[in-house]
């Protein structure tokens, strides 16, 4: 890969795609529009390019993923990544794609979010089978992971060393019973120096904006792709707080140094194994320092800030549609953990019920005239139902992770806004 700079020749593995040619099969990725397709304006597959890209990223495929290039009946050349994942993460994908585009109507009907131009870009998946799919991107994209591989590279800084040093910064000169203070103190203000030396003479703030900056072609296009990202970023750090989308991990974050497009790979809810949402970590979205300096804080306080304002707010004015649907798409992500959720649901009630039946043959032990029997007997049938009739584990953690959004987008939500469908006389 390093002798061929990751380009392959499509001949030498598959001469019938470099022959191939239809006026029949259409450009995959064009049915993700708001209206009717019209058949006779869709894109046609003119060729296939003879030379392929091969992409190391720690992704969905662990070794490598192929980058092809479809040139389509529009003169137009489109790149798409072929992907190799496991079944469930296709279905995944989709939903949460499905949510973004989602949004991007409720913003586009939105006022001050038309306004400001706040929206996201949603990606284009497209599935094959069930374990490979393509993905659409755009060949400038690069991840934050290859901005830092290429800074090292070039200053000939090894890549591994701050990430050893971190490793390294918890571990005392002694052990902790041989400690003069406190260990965990001494831990702490080690991890915090280790971080500033890192910062200062290994990885600066400014490896960000020095790659966007020696690919943009004038002032006019950094100002551009510096608002672009700022209101993307925005838009998918709001969203990703709300349905707790954690491991933002920089290698599942692209920058297109083109146009300025964010997207995020492998985004996904997390979830605990009692099904409710699990914690995302110490900080809600990730903002790091080197997109802080890229963005400036003119950026961060004016861009970002009321790009988050306005997706909140239009949320907030749909938040009776917006329930519903998130019911829907929690119930629908959340299906494939069902089984552990009633599993370990089934296991507490068992634990439960074992130390109830332990009272309850203490207590009839004890009480002599019968009454603990009788009373026992009447909270086994309950406010006035049958023992038998229980509540869903797996629906009840849908309501809560549910109820759980809503009371962020109230928390976050800068005015009270009234919604367009009031529900309170219901």
């Amino acid at each position: 890969l390093s002798r061929l700079s990751g380009s392959m020749n499509m001949e030498d593995c598959s001469s019938k795609m470099v022959a191939f040619s239809s006026q029949n099969i259409e450009l995959p990725g064009q049915y993700s529009c708001d209206s009717e397709p019209n058949l006779s304006q869709n894109v046609t597959i003119s060729l296939i390019e003879t030379d392929y890209s091969i992409l190391r990223r720690s992704d969905l495929s662990h070794t490598h993923q192929c980058r092809i290039s479809i040139r389509g009946s529009d003169g137009l050349l489109n790149n798409f990544l072929l992907q190799n994942t496991a079944p469930k993460m296709t279905p995944r994908d989709e939903r949460v794609a499905q949510f973004f585009e989602l949004t991007n109507r409720l913003m586009a009907v939105h006022a001050p979010a038309r306004q400001r131009n706040v929206r996201s870009v949603v990606p284009v998946i497209v599935p094959i089978t069930p374990r490979i799919r393509l993905l659409k991107e755009c060949s400038a994209s690069t991840s934050l992971s290859s901005v830092y591989e290429d800074f090292c590279a070039a200053a000939g800084v090894d890549e591994v060393l701050p990430f050893i040093m971190a490793k390294n910064a918890s571990v005392l000169s002694h052990p902790d019973f041989l400690f003069d203070g406190s260990p965990a103190e001494a831990r702490a203000a080690n991890r915090v120096r280790t971080y500033r030396t890192i910062c200062e003479t290994l990885v600066p703030n400014s490896i960000l904006t020095d790659r966007v900056s020696a690919l943009a072609d004038s002032y006019e296009k950094l100002w551009y792709i510096r608002k672009q990202f700022a209101t993307q970023t925005a838009v998918i750090s709001y969203l990703s707080y709300l349905l707790s989308m954690g491991h933002q991990e920089p290698h599942k974050m692209f920058v297109s140094a083109q146009s300025g497009t964010t997207m995020f790979s492998d985004l996904h809810p997390l979830y605990s194994p009692d099904g409710l949402f699990a914690s995302t970590g110490a900080v809600p979205f990730r903002l790091t320092r080197s997109m802080a300096h890229f963005l400036t804080p003119a950026g961060i306080h004016g861009t970002l800030t009321n790009s988050m304002m306005a997706v909140g707010s239009a949320l907030k004015e749909n938040e009776a549609f917006f329930e519903d649907y998130l019911f829907l798409l929690l119930q629908d992500d959340m299906e494939q953990q069902r089984a552990a959720i009633e599993s370990s649901h089934a296991a507490e009630t068992a634990k439960g019920e074992d130390g109830e039946e332990k009272k309850k043959e203490k207590d009839a032990v004890v009480d002599t005239d019968g009454d603990a029997i009788m009373g026992d007997a009447d909270a086994a049938m309950g406010d006035g139902g049958p023992k038998g009739s229980k509540t869903i584990p797996y629906n009840v953690s849908v309501v809560k992770n549910m109820y759980c959004v809503l009371d962020r987008l109230d928390e976050t939500t800068p005015i009270n806004i009234p919604a367009v469908h009031d529900r309170t006389s219901c």
